[in-house]
């Protein structure tokens, strides 16, 4: 982006262009979370009210729409790129409810696990291919912009084939044989009463804490080697920009790998408890 700072900068500027100051380039990585937090409130209620197909293309298109208007929102100012990245994190909040939403409805008993697995892949496959593309437009004749532009529109085009395909209901998908549903339904009750949700206790239960623990460390150093290992790979380590897109995503390519074979595994080891399972998948 050093193009943005060398067409903005002039002599008569005395201040330092934002792309240069590290505490307002920092800023822009925080506000992610800041709009993740705030995306997850509305998620469940508004999910209940008109079911996951149009809250998901609801936020899918809010990611694409912020992505696409990136590159503008770099010549506007460093305001407008931080209320861009905010509407980005909040767009993020719908990844984790979607997994067990989707899997509550589709996915067989014996396959959750599968499901699980495979769906939270979402983060480790973007990060796998976002990085070498973004090393490949970066060192192109096409620039940065193209990157956004290109990853904005795939976004618009993947949300839209999500609306069209998925249905909240398997009964209801045009795709779906009886013998299917049969498979997909099987052991799941069907409760027609709602009961309010025992927050109180969900927070007390020991498992729970365990669990928010868990996936608190894990999305803590997921995000910082996500936003700073590049940075790192290149002015610590001395890799081109090709080379860090290629060396910052082959760790994901390696956990994604890893999930394929945890998720299969652990529906398929039955002779073992759920909990000695978790506890060994973990480990």
């Amino acid at each position: 982006m050093q193009d943005v700072v060398a067409a903005q900068s002039t002599n008569a500027t005395a201040h330092e262009h934002w792309l240069n100051d590290p505490t307002r380039k920092n800023l822009l990585f925080s506000v992610v979370a800041v709009g993740q937090l705030v995306g997850t409130f509305p998620i469940v209620p508004v999910m209940h009210r008109i079911g996951l197909r149009y809250t998901f293309t609801f936020y899918g298109i809010i990611s694409a729409c912020s992505t696409l208007f990136i590159p503008l929102a770099v010549d506007l100012g460093h305001i407008f790129i931080a209320v861009a990245r905010v509407f980005q994190g909040f767009a993020m909040a719908i990844a984790f409810v979607s997994v067990g939403a989707v899997t509550s409805h589709w996915s067989a008993l014996r396959e959750s696990g599968t499901y699980i697995a495979l769906l939270s892949c979402s983060a480790q496959l973007s990060s796998m291919i976002a990085m070498p593309l973004a090393g490949g437009f970066c060192e192109s004749s096409l620039g940065w912009r193209y990157l956004y532009y290109t990853l904005g529109a795939a976004g618009l085009l993947l949300s839209i084939s999500f609306f069209s395909f998925y249905t909240d209901d398997p009964r209801k998908h045009r795709l779906v044989s009886p013998k299917e549903l049969n498979t997909i339904t099987r052991g799941k009750e069907h409760q027609s009463v709602k009961e309010p949700v025992p927050y109180k206790e969900i927070c007390k239960d020991h498992c729970m804490q365990a669990v928010i623990l868990t996936t608190f460390s894990g999305n803590t150093a997921f995000f910082i080697f996500l936003q700073f290992g590049p940075t790192f790979m290149n002015m610590a380590l001395g890799f081109d920009i090709t080379e860090t897109g290629y060396v910052t995503a082959l760790p994901y390519a390696l956990c994604l790998v890893l999930k394929f074979v945890a998720g299969p595994l652990f529906d398929m080891s039955t002779f073992i408890s759920e909990k000695n399972r978790v506890i060994m998948l973990v480990v």
